[in-house]
This record gives C-alpha cells, sequence and structure tokens, in this order.
C-alpha cells in the first residue's frame, strides 16, 4: 500500500476519532446545561419557599406576642379582682 494512501487512511481515522470526541463533548455540555438550569429552578422554588416560611413565621412571632400581651393583661385582671 503506498505511504500517501496509509497517510490519508490515518488522517481519515483521528479525523472520525476527533469529530466522535466533540460529538461526546457536546452531549456531555448539553446534558451539564440541563442539570445546571434544572438546579437553578429548584434553587429559585426553595428561595421562594424559604420566603414564604420567614413571612411566616414572623406572623405567628407577632400573634405570639398579642397573645402573651393578652394573657399577661387577664392576669393582672384576675389580680385585682382577687
Amino acid at each position: 500500500m503506498p505511504i500517501l494512501a496509509i497517510f490519508w487512511l490515518n488522517f481519515i481515522v483521528v479525523y472520525l476519532q476527533a469529530a466522535a470526541q466533540k460529538s461526546d463533548m457536546e452531549d456531555r455540555i448539553t446534558t451539564l446545561e440541563k442539570r445546571y438550569v434544572r438546579l437553578q429552578h429548584e434553587v429559585t422554588a426553595l428561595n421562594d419557599d424559604n420566603e414564604r416560611l420567614e413571612r411566616e413565621l414572623a406572623s405567628k412571632e407577632n400573634e405570639l406576642i398579642q397573645v402573651n400581651g393578652c394573657a399577661f393583661l387577664l392576669l393582672k385582671y384576675v389580680d385585682f379582682f382577687v
């Protein structure tokens, strides 16, 4: 087999291997991008949940302060009449 033919066959093999590696890398990049977007959505949802829970906690804390205030006044009222 002539040397030039061997050269071109080797060149084609190397080119096909490089093309296959490029395709694999593109697939990996696509997979990673999809994971990144999915994780971004999860983080956003978790942040939204966290903010909602913080608002709910603040509301409950305010209710507790009001209930404690009412309980204190009721105790004072009971003590006044006893």
